[in-house]
């Protein structure tokens, strides 16, 4: 995730970027993700003159990376986080007004986009729900679920089973990862339930 310090206007930043990706690349890596998520939703104005949004230069900024890596390793998946990447993001319009449709407009329809469902720990994620964001976006959105998450909080562990998603959700999204425990052993049932659902 570059989003901490990138310049998106600034050929070098991407260069860096690409780097990165160069020596995964070079590990044996064939599928990859850019994450702009949890990043300061602040431009430098020499961004916002080339690009005009922040959308906009996350969508530009993903393209061109997708492009080379694609150039390199081709039918790999490459996956986005955008920057509101949950319901209540988007409604506080957390990366600027449309954020979410111009990336939908922008961003290649081949790179998959993140998304945790209404929350960012959600409880329950409607077919609704996706349905709607996928009209955004203008393909399934990938469920990054966080159901079982604890990584922010790690006095606290979530061992119930994977509910709160109507078996129907399975082909309205591009997949489905699950953000689970940090604690390893903690997530026998978290797993095998979810397992189950899919």
């Amino acid at each position: 995730g570059p989003g901490l310090d990138i310049r998106y206007a600034e050929r070098a930043d991407l260069e860096a970027i690409l780097r990165c990706f160069d020596q995964l690349i070079g590990l044996g890596c064939r599928d990859f993700c850019l994450l702009f998520d949890d990043i300061p939703d602040v431009m430098h104005p020499g961004d916002r003159e080339r690009w005009g949004s922040f959308a906009s230069a996350h969508a530009g900024v993903a393209n061109e990376v997708f492009r080379w890596v694609q150039a390199r390793v081709p039918g790999g998946r490459f996956l986005f986080c955008p920057t509101p990447y949950c319901g209540r993001m988007a409604s506080r319009q957390l990366g600027g007004p449309d954020y979410l449709s111009i990336v939908g407009r922008e961003l290649d329809p081949r790179i998959d986009i993140f998304w945790t469902g209404p929350e960012i720990v959600s409880a329950e994620i409607t077919v609704s729900h996706v349905q709607e964001l996928a009209r955004i976006l203008r393909r399934k959105p990938l469920l990054w679920d966080n159901l079982h998450a604890n990584d922010y909080d790690g006095h606290r562990f979530f061992c119930g089973p994977y509910s709160g998603r109507p078996t129907e959700l399975r082909q309205e999204v591009a997949g489905i990862l699950t953000n689970p425990n940090t604690e390893y052993p903690l997530n026998r049932v978290a797993l095998e339930t979810l397992g189950a659902y899919v």
